[in-house]
């Protein structure tokens, strides 16, 4: 017989009733006797050591129950006083000293600036959020392109199609990141327009963007024919409020000819509306086209003070007007103006080189020629005429009535020629005046004051160098005149005349 089996005649009195359901001569294990003397007992209201009880009633024992080693309260007991050097998860305490966290202490409900973090729920920003400098996209943006550094317009044999693609373009470019980079003026985009009329409608082209550049194809701007027929104050063809922005190689017309009257001021329509004072504006190859009746084909009244190289406009062009006058402030070469351009009845303080305006140009009628001069050539009543040549003047030529003429001639004029009543005729010929011809009468202050400095400057005219009735001031250094000249024909001649020639009735004899 197994040693390891227990009869239960062998059993204590009090555990054998507990396995009364078997037989007396009936052997178990002691793993099992165990796990049925436990079920017993639970089963008759014990309380086990081990396992899971519902105990009820009221119980009394002998010494305080612990838990974990240390004793439990009872009913009517006061709370123990805590340890004062011990810092609480909960409860008041006041902390004192410093203290040093192996990680960092966080509250609850706060999103952190570093540190990994669950966030949920709707947050309401009120700017959007970058990552690394740049903005991130939320619900309903589409992902900007990343792409070379230029969009190519496309194409087709109908300009309408044509003008649609390439408002496209510009709104593309817009959200375009060139060679994967962030718009910048060392990083721009460049829209290219193949050689295409490019008809807007009655759209605006609307440079709003700096650093994107409109570019055509070719050297031949005829080639790259944008045009629209806006006929609505202050708006144009294309219109520019963004300051650095560059256009090459382009003829841009605005064909409206309903529009009327013309306010003679910025608020007319125009081919090209720029934004006042754009001065990191570039254009190179560039003509601007309009009627000049309806419309204008450069905004007018409005500063200019970008940089204009080979571009061309009508009447009012580059800061002119009838009046009010704007301002030609930028630097202008090779460009051509029409009638009342380049500042007339303003402000030409820009540098101006190869440059053409017609009449009442640069700074004419009542304006201000303050700037620097280098080949120009303007008409009648140009370069401050009824107001100020003081700017420096070379190699520049004026019709009738130009340089200063009813008003003063205070600048630097070198080998500059001007047509009758030039060179401050009627007003004051202040400045300095080398190798200057006249081409009529009372030329270099004739009618009014000769008081600059003269050398080697001619005019067969009558009246020249403060003569007729005018005054001669001035130092005159090989200067030949007309008769009545150096203050001939009822003038003064109190100033020094040095190897100079007059006709009959000059130096007042």
């Amino acid at each position: 017989m197994n040693k390891s089996l227990i009869r239960k005649n062998q059993l204590h009195p009090d555990i054998s009733d507990l396995v009364s359901g078997y037989g007396d001569n009936f052997f178990i294990t002691p793993a099992e006797l165990n796990s049925t003397i436990i079920a017993a007992q639970s089963a008759q209201g014990a309380v086990l050591i081990s396992g899971d009880q519902t105990i009820t009633g009221i119980k009394t024992f002998i010494s305080r129950p612990t838990v974990n080693g240390i004793g439990v309260l009872v009913s009517g007991e006061a709370v123990a006083q805590l340890p004062n050097t011990i810092v609480y998860s909960t409860g008041n305490q006041t902390i004192s000293g410093v203290k040093t966290f192996a990680t960092g202490i966080f509250a609850p409900n706060l999103v952190y600036n570093t540190g990994n973090q669950t966030i949920s729920g709707i947050k309401t920003f009120a700017s959007r959020p970058t990552f690394n400098g740049t903005g991130v996209l939320v619900s309903g943006d589409s992902a900007p392109a990343i792409a070379a550094n230029y969009i190519t317009v496309t194409v087709t044999n109908n300009s309408g199609t044509n003008g649609t693609n390439l408002l496209a373009a510009y709104t593309r470019a817009k959200t375009t990141l060139p060679n994967g980079n962030a718009l910048s003026a060392t990083n721009r985009l460049a829209i290219i327009l193949p050689p295409a009329i490019y008809d807007l409608g009655t759209q605006s082209l609307i440079l709003d963007t700096q650093y994107i550049d409109i570019v055509g194809s070719t050297p031949d701007r005829s080639k790259h024919y944008i045009k629209s027929n806006v006929g609505v104050i202050d708006s144009g063809t294309v219109q520019q409020t963004a300051n650095n922005v560059k256009l090459y190689n382009l003829t841009i017309e605005n064909v409206n000819n309903t529009y009327s009257p013309l306010q003679d001021d910025e608020t007319d329509p125009a081919a090209y509306f720029p934004d006042d004072d754009l001065n990191n504006t570039y254009l190179e190859n560039i003509n601007f086209i309009a009627n000049d009746t309806n419309v204008w084909s450069m905004r007018v009244s409005t500063e200019y003070s970008g940089t204009f190289k080979d571009c061309t406009g009508g009447g009012g062009a580059f800061g002119g007007n009838v009046s009010p006058g704007g301002t030609a402030s930028g630097t202008f070469t090779n460009c051509t103006g029409g009638h009342y351009s380049f500042g007339s009845q303003g402000t030409t303080s820009g540098t101006f080189t190869n440059c053409t305006g017609g009449n009442d140009a640069f700074g004419g009628a009542g304006g201000s020629a303050s700037g620097i001069f280098t080949n120009c050539t303007g008409g009648s009543d140009s370069f401050g005429a009824q107001g100020s040549a003081s700017g420096t003047f070379t190699n520049c030529t004026g019709g009738q009535f130009s340089f200063g003429e009813s008003g003063s001639a205070s600048g630097t004029f070198t080998n500059c020629i001007g047509g009758d009543s030039s060179f401050g005729a009627n007003g004051v010929a202040s400045g300095i005046f080398t190798n200057c011809i006249g081409g009529g009468d009372t030329v270099f202050g004739g009618s009014g004051t000769a008081s600059g400095t003269f050398k080697y400057c001619t005019c067969d005219g009558s009246g020249s160098f403060g003569g007729d009735n005018g005054t001669a001031s001035g130092a005159f250094i090989n200067c030949t005149g007309g008769y009545n000249a150096f203050g001939g024909g009822g003038g003064t001649a109190i100033g020094t005349f040095t190897n100079c020639t007059g006709g009959d009735g000059s130096f007042n004899l």
